[in-house]
């Protein structure tokens, strides 16, 4: 556009220059000879510039200055006609952009809202499973509690054997009893009475087998057995033998200590001790009675000595000796 004008404008000036020239070349010709010269000259210009007003009007669009003005000014408001579009179109852009923008802002906090619900939703699903999982765990071991075996020994009262006279000649007889609904595999077993109170060493290595069946079942749940009184002191010094009259003295603390090492149905191992002292009657009879030597079979230790206890076996040492 700009370089038609331009064409234009310069063709419109070129043809008007010529007509000029061309008029006052006439005019110089032939009014030579009969006007002053300074009034010839004046016509001429005058006659020119009327000649260059019969130009066809199309030309005044290109004619300088009013053509050339006229379409700075057009081309002006055009431009600024064409900037205020395109600012219009970057408004109406930012605009858009923003609407978008704050849509997706509202999307987003949509989602989180919905996301922190969900979070919420299954921290409760997990914690309620987690309860759940907890209750039947908990439904579980008491069913296995129920279920178990369990074992309890009991010591008999001591009854002095009359027929023989030497303590070392004496038993201590225990009994075994299972408790549950299920049976109880016997995989080791020890137990040692001796005077004066023994130690787990001692147990270890003085101590011998029970002798229990391998398995007690429902059935026919009580065990029973018995031991000799070792000749040995609690540091496993040999002892002189006590007879009856020391015993009635109570020179010597008779003590009974054991363990059994057995399995349930459900695999789990556990460790039974007990450790017993002979508590005498203070105000009981010196005499030997029906009923045995006066006195009772109470429990010592530390916490759990005579207690069940949770233990792991494994299947290559089932079958050893557990300190």
């Amino acid at each position: 556009m700009v370089l038609i004008i331009f064409g234009g404008s310069v063709y419109v000036s070129r043809e008007d220059q010529k007509t000029r020239d061309q008029y006052e070349q006439k005019c110089s010709q032939l009014n030579a000879s009969a006007i002053p010269p300074s009034a010839h000259h004046e016509d001429c210009d005058k006659g020119a510039d009327d000649a260059a007003r019969h130009l066809p009007r199309w030309y005044r669009v290109f004619a300088w200055p009013d053509g050339i003005t006229t379409w700075a000014i057009l081309l002006t408001l055009l431009v600024i006609a064409d900037q205020t579009a395109q600012t219009k179109k970057s408004a109406e852009a930012a605009l858009a952009s923003a609407s978008a923008a704050k849509t997706q802002i509202k999307v987003m906090r949509t989602q989180a809202r919905h996301m922190e619900n969900q979070s919420r939703i299954l921290g409760d699903t997990v914690a309620e499973t987690r309860r759940s999982v907890n209750v039947a765990i908990g439904q579980l071991m008491m069913a296995k509690d129920k279920e178990r075996a369990r074992l309890e020994i009991e010591i008999d009262k001591f009854e002095y054997n009359t027929s023989t006279k030497h303590l070392f000649t004496q038993k201590i007889r225990w009994r075994i009893r299972l408790h549950g609904q299920s049976e109880a595999f016997i995989i080791t077993s020890r137990i040692i009475g001796c005077i004066g109170e023994p130690d787990r060493e001692v147990l270890q290595r003085s101590g011998h087998q029970m002798g229990i069946r391998d398995v007690i079942a429902p059935y026919d749940r009580f065990a029973h057995g018995e031991c000799f009184i070792a000749p040995l002191s609690a540091s496993e010094e040999a002892v002189g033998d006590f007879d009856l009259d020391s015993l009635k003295e109570r020179k010597g603390i008779l003590w009974c200590m054991g363990l059994i090492v057995f399995k349930d149905v459900f695999g789990d191992f556990w460790l039974l001790r007990f450790k017993r002292k002979w508590a005498y009657d203070l105000f009981g009879s010196d005499e030997i009675d029906g009923d045995g030597w006066g006195g009772e079979w109470v429990r010592e230790g530390e916490k759990g000595e005579n207690e069940e206890q949770s233990v792991k076996v494994s299947a290559s040492k089932e079958t050893s000796k557990p300190n």
